[in-house]
């Protein structure tokens, strides 16, 4: 089957598509055969699965295998959480074939999640940026936003991801960071993925290259990713440890925070808009459900979004909007040429 029609086939199912990790693999390689030339694909799962990444490690020079173990990677066990690093121009990716890991979007099925696991680890394999190689340059939330962003996109081309489930994403790693005070900062992603259904430029994602999509991931990592105008380092203080309280309470205490954080950022910030969109999530209406009614709550919200009556934090607008197509996309050459130069941003 060609490329073209497997995927139109796959872009008209709605439910489930099972996981096959031998197939990811090998479209994998067929879309981007010079970048997968030199990674080792291991399935967790399988028996063999240690061997292999040994294998891997023993391909590796011994100060080059000591900074892969020091990754946090110094074996493969049923329980190792699925990455990609490189050394030396060897790659390794690693994603559990035959069952999710503990950390998954439940809204999401298991097949098409897992096939998001495998794609977010090949993106952080085959774009510029994306390889962890214990080097923090570019820095990890960069990392963790090329990924998600190049695996939303080739989801969306294969169509093995469907547009609402953005959203649904979405939330989720900003309640993560939310869940655990603030810690995992690489993988606060959020803005990004926000900025895939608010598509700012109007382009026709399905349209995308396998080229184009590692472009346009890498150029919404770069515009959506922590720098020092964000300051994730800041947000997270907001999640600081609070004694013996309560869940309940701390989370309390921490959306408190958050709104004193989105009241005083400048509306046009990033800073703004990630402390706005924390606010927006399930989670924290949950956790100020405890203290005032859900009426004066969705009043203190519209009084901060007020603040930016243009941004559309969490892409609540733009979901109702239909998804760009190659119709509705620029047409035209000054319309391309105003696409091209309008600002990335949100």
């Amino acid at each position: 089957m060609k490329m073209q029609d497997q995927k139109s086939t796959a872009g008209s199912r709605t439910g489930d598509i099972p996981f096959d990790f031998d197939r990811a693999v090998q479209r994998a390689r067929q879309d981007y055969p010079a970048e997968t030339r030199n990674i080792t694909f291991i399935d967790i799962d399988r028996p063999d699965a240690q061997q292999q990444y040994a294998g891997w490690l023993a391909q590796l020079s011994p100060k080059a295998r000591v900074r892969a173990t020091q990754c946090g990677v110094p074996k493969l066990e049923s329980d190792t959480g699925a990455f990609a690093m490189g050394f030396e121009g060897k790659v390794v990716v690693a994603v559990h074939g035959q069952q999710p890991q503990s950390w998954r979007v439940p809204e999401i099925p298991q097949g098409r999640w897992m096939q998001y696991v495998f794609d977010h680890e090949l993106g952080h394999a085959v774009v510029k940026g994306g390889m962890y190689n214990g080097i923090l340059n570019p820095p990890p939330n960069f990392k963790e936003s090329i990924a998600d962003s190049f695996a939303v996109l080739r989801g969306l081309r294969n169509g093995t991801l469907q547009r609402e489930e953005i959203r649904i994403l979405a939330d989720h790693r900003m309640e993560d960071f939310m869940r655990r005070q603030g810690l995992p900062q690489q993988h606060l992603t959020t803005m990004a993925l926000d900025a895939l259904v608010i598509n700012p430029k109007q382009t026709d994602f399905m349209s995308l290259s396998h080229a184009e999509i590692k472009s346009v991931a890498h150029a919404h990592a770069k515009a959506f990713s922590n720098d020092s105008k964000t300051n994730l380092a800041l947000i997270s203080s907001k999640f600081c440890w609070d004694g013996e309280k309560s869940d309940v309470e701390k989370l309390h205490t921490h959306v408190k925070r958050l709104t004193d954080l989105a009241e005083q950022a400048p509306a046009d910030s990033s800073r703004f808009y990630i402390a706005l969109r924390a606010l927006k999530t399930p989670l924290a209406e949950k956790a100020v459900s405890h203290y005032i009614s859900a009426e004066a709550w969705q009043e203190k919200l519209q009084k901060l979004e007020s603040r930016a009556p243009h941004r559309d934090v969490g892409a609540v607008a733009a979901a109702q909007k239909p998804a760009v197509t190659a119709e509705t996309a620029a047409a035209g050459i000054v319309a391309r040429v105003k696409q091209h130069f309008t600002k990335l941003r949100i």
